[in-house]
C-alpha cells in the first residue's frame, strides 16, 4: 500500500492538487509515522503556505532535512530562537549548539552538510534568522558562508550587497565555470560589518547541493509554487521613498534627496519667509530646465573577454529601451562572447553591487554589457530603472520600468519605485492605471498599496494616502519604503512627531536607508536644532556621498548654524557634483551675500536666472544685493519683476521696495 500511496502523492503534488496530496499522506501517516512520512506531509502543507500545520507535524523530528524544514516553518512563524536552535542542533550530544559552535563549523575543514541541516540552504536560513533578528554581523558571516558553499544562492549575494558589503563577485561565480578559487574577498562598508573572508577558508566549494535524505525524499519541481529547498530572501529595502511631498507651490523651495529614491528636483526657497526646509517633492520650471546626469555611453555591450572564447555574430537590430539602446556591432563583424554562467552572473552581480552603493552610472554601464536577450528581462530592466531614478533621469527610468512591467505584469518588485517615477512626472492617469493593475494582481503586496498611496498623494489627499501607506506596512511590517512615505505625508500635514516615528521605524528595518536619515535631519532643521540636523545629514551623505541635494542640505544647515565658510565649501562641492542643479548655485549665492561678497553672489544668481528666468525668489535676492550695492534703480527693477511673477508675497516685496531709498539695510542674516 505504501508504494501506491506514494505514487498518488507524487501525482497530486506534480498536478498542484495539494488537498488530495494531504488526504493521501494522512492515510499513509495513519499506517506508520516515520521521518519520511513527516517530510512528505510537511512538504504538502508548506506548498500551501500552511506553516503552522507543517510546524506541528515536524516538531521533534530528528532527520537532517526535517530539521531544516522545521526551522523554515519556525522562521515563517517568527519563532526565531526555536528556528536557530533547530538548525544548530547537535545530534550526537542531543542538544543545540551554542552560537560559538556555529562559528567553529565555519572554520572546520568539513562539509556544511555534516553539521548544518541542508548544507548551504541551511546556512542561508540561519543567516536570514540573524538578519531578521537585527544581528547584522552574524548574518553577513552566514550569508557569506552559504554563498561560498553554493554560488547558486543569488539571493545571498543580493542581501550582502543590501547590508553594505562590498563583495567581489568574480571569485564566487567563476567557480561555476569550472575553476575553483580560494578565499572570497569581502570588505564592509558599514561600521558594524566585519571582514568575513577569514571564516570562509575551510568551507568546501565542490559540493553545491545536499544529497537526498532518503530514497522517497520529495523531489521539488522547479514549477512548484513553494519549493521547499529554496529560501525566500528578506525583502530588499535599500532604495525607496519620495522625499519632496509638500503642497507649496513655490518653485525655489529646497528639493529633497530622492528616494533609495531621492527627491533631487532642484527647488529653491521662497523669499516670502525665512527659507524653510519644508519637504517638497514638486517639480516645476527649475526642474524642467535642469538636465540630469547622463549615464556613460557604452559602445559595445558584451561579456568579459577571455583568451579562448567562441566567436559569435551580433545583430544590430535590437533596441532594448528608448534612450538606453545597446549599440551593436555590425552584422559582418564578430565579437567574442563569454557565454558561461559564471561570467553572466558576474556581470549581473557587478551591476547590482554598484547599484547598492549608489554608483548608478557604473551600474547602468555594467548592465549594458549584457547581451540583448539578458538585458531585456524584467529583473535587469527593473534595476536599470532604479538606477536612472537615483540619477533623477525620470524619463529613462519610466521607459525601463514600463518595459519591465510589460514583460512581467505580475512582478511586484520595483513597482513602488515606478509609481514614484510617475509621481514626479505628474502622470496622474498612468499612475492611477498602475495602482489599479497592481491591486488587482496582488492585494497582499506592499508595493500595490504604495502605488495607490502615491496616486492619492499626487492629488494632495494626504490623509487618504496615509491610509494606504499604513496598509502597506500592515501587509509587510519590514517594508522600509512605506515607513518613509508615511513620514513624508506626516510632514506635509505638519505632524512632525509622527513623522519622526515613521523615519525611525524605517531606520529600524534598514539602517542604510539614507532617505530616513535625511527626513530626520529635515525635521530637526525646521525645528532649528541645527547640530542634530547636521548629524543626520552627514549620516545620509555617508551612505550616498554622490547626492548633490544632500550636500546642499548639509551646507544649508551649516550656514544656519553659523559655519559660513564651511557651508560655502560644501555648497560649491554640491555644485561641482551636479552642475545643472540650480539649488546648489542659489544657496551658494545666498551664502556669498551673507559674507558680503556681493559681486560673486550676483554672478551665481545670473546662472540661476538663465535656468529659471521666471522664478521670483531669484529676482528678489538680486534686488536685495543691488540695494546693498547702492544701485536703487536696478533693485527696483528686480523687486517689481518679483512682484509680477509672484503676487502672493506682495507685502514682503512692497516692504523691500519701501526701504530701497532708506539708508538702513535690510536684514543681513539671510537664512537658507
Amino acid at each position: 500500500m505504501e508504494t501506491e500511496l506514494l505514487d498518488g502523492v507524487r501525482f497530486a503534488l506534480d498536478s498542484f492538487l495539494f488537498e488530495d496530496a494531504v488526504f493521501l499522506l494522512e492515510r499513509w501517516s495513519a499506517e506508520t509515522v516515520t521521518e519520511e512520512t513527516k517530510q512528505w506531509l510537511a512538504t504538502a502543507f508548506m506548498r500551501q503556505h500552511e506553516w503552522g500545520r507543517a510546524y506541528h507535524v515536524l516538531k521533534g523530528s530528528t532527520s537532517s532535512h526535517n530539521r531544516y524544514l522545521h526551522a523554515k516553518c519556525c522562521y515563517e512563524l517568527d519563532k526565531l530562537q526555536e528556528a536557530e536552535a533547530t538548525l544548530v542542533y547537535d545530534a550526537s550530544a542531543g542538544t543545540s549548539c551554542a552560537p560559538s559552535s556555529v562559528e567553529e563549523v565555519l572554520m572546520q575543514d568539513e562539509d556544511l552538510e555534516s553539521r548544518i541541516p541542508n548544507g548551504a540552504a541551511g546556512m542561508y536560513l540561519l543567516a536570514q534568522i540573524c538578519d531578521k533578528g537585527l544581528r547584522t554581523t552574524k548574518a553577513i558571516q552566514y550569508y557569506s558562508a552559504a554563498l561560498k558553499s553554493c554560488p547558486y544562492l543569488w539571493s545571498a549575494y543580493e542581501r550582502l550587497c543590501d547590508l553594505g558589503v562590498n563583495l567581489d563577485a568574480a571569485p564566487i561565480f567563476s567557480r561555476l565555470n569550472g575553476s575553483i578559487t580560494s578565499d572570497t574577498s569581502v570588505t564592509a562598508m558599514d561600521t558594524d560589518t566585519t571582514d568575513v573572508s577569514s571564516i570562509l577558508r575551510g568551507i568546501p566549494s565542490h559540493s553545491f547541493f545536499t544529497p537526498a535524505a532518503s530514497k522517497h525524499q520529495p523531489v521539488i519541481d522547479s514549477s512548484s509554487p513553494m519549493p521547499v529547498a529554496a529560501e525566500t530572501p528578506l525583502p530588499a529595502m535599500r532604495m525607496g521613498s519620495r522625499i519632496d511631498r509638500s503642497s507649496s507651490s513655490q518653485l525655489l523651495q529646497t528639493p529633497q534627496p530622492q528616494p533609495q529614491l531621492l527627491e533631487q528636483t532642484p527647488e529653491l526657497p521662497s523669499y516670502s519667509t525665512p527659507v524653510s526646509p519644508r519637504s517638497k517633492r514638486r517639480t516645476d520650471q527649475l526642474t524642467d530646465v535642469a538636465q540630469p546626469r547622463a549615464a556613460p555611453k557604452k559602445a559595445h555591450m558584451r561579456f568579459a573577454q577571455t583568451d579562448s572564447i567562441p566567436q559569435q555574430k551580433r545583430s544590430s537590430r535590437l533596441s532594448p529601451v528608448d534612450g538606453m539602446a545597446i549599440e551593436e556591432e555590425d552584422d559582418e563583424e564578430t565579437v567574442p562572447i563569454d557565454s558561461t554562467l559564471g561570467s553572466l552572473l558576474s556581470i549581473l552581480a557587478e551591476g547590482y553591487r554598484f547599484l547598492s552603493q549608489f554608483k548608478c552610472a557604473e551600474a547602468v554601464a555594467a548592465f549594458q554589457r549584457l547581451p540583448p536577450n539578458q538585458y531585456n528581462t524584467s529583473w535587469v530592466l527593473t534595476q536599470v530603472g532604479k538606477a536612472y531614478f537615483e540619477m533623477v533621469n525620470y524619463a529613462k527610468a519610466e521607459e525601463a520600468f514600463k518595459q519591465a512591467h510589460r514583460m512581467d505584469p505580475y512582478r511586484m518588485d520595483g513597482l513602488e519605485v515606478y509609481s514614484t517615477v510617475l509621481w514626479h512626472l505628474k502622470k496622474d492617469i498612468d499612475l492611477s492605471a498602475l495602482a489599479q493593475e497592481t491591486v488587482e494582481c496582488n492585494r497582499l503586496a506592499p508595493q500595490s498599496w504604495c502605488a495607490v498611496g502615491n496616486c492619492f498623494s499626487l492629488q494632495k489627499e494626504h490623509e487618504t494616502a496615509l491610509k494606504f501607506f499604513q496598509r502597506a506596512i500592515q501587509v509587510d511590517p519590514s517594508f522600509t519604503y512605506a515607513y518613509t512615505l508615511c513620514g513624508h505625508e506626516y510632514v506635509a500635514n505638519e505632524d512632525l512627531d509622527k513623522a519622526v516615528s515613521c523615519y525611525r521605524n524605517a531606520l529600524r528595518t534598514d539602517s542604510r536607508h539614507y532617505n530616513a536619515w535625511w527626513g530626520l535631519g529635515n525635521i530637526y532643521y525646521r525645528q532649528e536644532k541645527f547640530e542634530l540636523a547636521e548629524y543626520h545629514f552627514r549620516r545620509a551623505l555617508a551612505l550616498h556621498g554622490r547626492n548633490s541635494v544632500l550636500c546642499c542640505y548639509l551646507g544649508m544647515v551649516m550656514y544656519a548654524g553659523g559655519k559660513r565658510e564651511e557651508a560655502l565649501l560644501v555648497l560649491r562641492k554640491a555644485a561641482e557634483m551636479e552642475p545643472n542643479n540650480p539649488l546648489a548655485t542659489f544657496q551658494t549665492a545666498n551664502v556669498l551675500m551673507g559674507l558680503n561678497r556681493h559681486q560673486e553672489a550676483l554672478e551665481q544668481l545670473q546662472k540661476v536666472r538663465e535656468c529659471a528666468p521666471k522664478e521670483s525668489s531669484v529676482h528678489f535676492l538680486m534686488g536685495k544685493i543691488f540695494k546693498k550695492l547702492g544701485k536703487a534703480d536696478r533693485a527696483m527693477l528686480h523687486f517689481t519683476t518679483a512682484l509680477d511673477l509672484d503676487p502672493k508675497d506682495v507685502n514682503l516685496i512692497k516692504a523691500a521696495i519701501d526701504k530701497i531709498y532708506s539708508k538702513s539695510d535690510m536684514d543681513e542674516e539671510d537664512e537658507i
